[in-house]
């Protein structure tokens, strides 16, 4: 009787389990500042739950719309950032350090070696270098994958500093593609909101990008 109402259980709680799971920093890999982001907001029910599901969700928030051309086909640029890892994905100024693979069940560190390619419902932590010594921790999920229209969101959990969501889409122009990268965005402090979020996100994409095209170089 005890071994049926101990299953029940751990049916009935498998989501609350499978977070705490996560919460054995000892045996992680990870960033301190990443860490400590961990252990504020671990208990918290909503902390894997994304703030938004769709651009159109946080229309009231604030915006940020960055456009870059970069010779060569869009499917195979969007196929090739769908075959990368986190890990490889960002690993400048935007730093990869833990994923929380849903379809699987399982977590992957900076020192995993079998890491997931992107994927849909994965939950991201990176830190970001904002300067030399000044080091926040950033928590997203994928929200969209559309191979078809070839769009790529990700939400910040509601527990980021930052609420919100980032949207990539992919057009071809001729021998170019054009990625069009969305930002809706919206905090706590009218200061940060206002005057830090754009300049500090602008550098962290331009960061981004030219890894990325550098990685299309490398497949070719």
């Amino acid at each position: 009787m005890r071994l049926l109402l101990f299953l029940v259980f751990m049916v009935i709680n498998k989501p609350v389990l499978a977070q705490l799971a996560f919460f054995d920093e000892s045996s992680l890999k990870i960033s301190a500042s990443t860490k400590k982001f961990i252990a504020k907001n671990q208990n918290d029910p909503k902390f894997m739950l994304e703030s938004c599901a769709f651009l159109t969700d946080c229309e009231d928030f604030h915006y940020h719309k960055m456009k870059l051309k970069i010779k060569g086909n869009a499917k195979d640029a969007f196929s090739e950032m769908l075959k990368s890892n986190g890990k490889k994905l960002w690993s400048g100024k935007s730093s990869f350090d833990l994923v929380y693979d849903e379809n699987q069940g399982l977590y992957f560190d900076q020192s995993s070696k079998d890491l997931p390619n992107i994927g849909l419902n994965q939950v991201y932590f990176l830190e970001l270098s904002i300067t030399p010594k000044v080091k926040i921790p950033v928590a997203f999920k994928i929200v969209i994958i559309d191979p078809v229209d070839l769009i790529l969101a990700f939400s910040y959990l509601d527990k980021n500093e930052s609420r919100g969501i980032q949207q990539l889409s992919f057009h071809q122009q001729g021998e170019y593609f054009e990625i069009i990268h969305e930002t809706r965005f919206k905090s706590e402090s009218d200061l940060r909101d206002v005057f830090l979020y754009k300049p500090f996100h602008k550098m962290l994409l331009n960061d981004f990008y030219q890894k990325f095209e550098n990685n299309l170089l490398i497949a070719r």
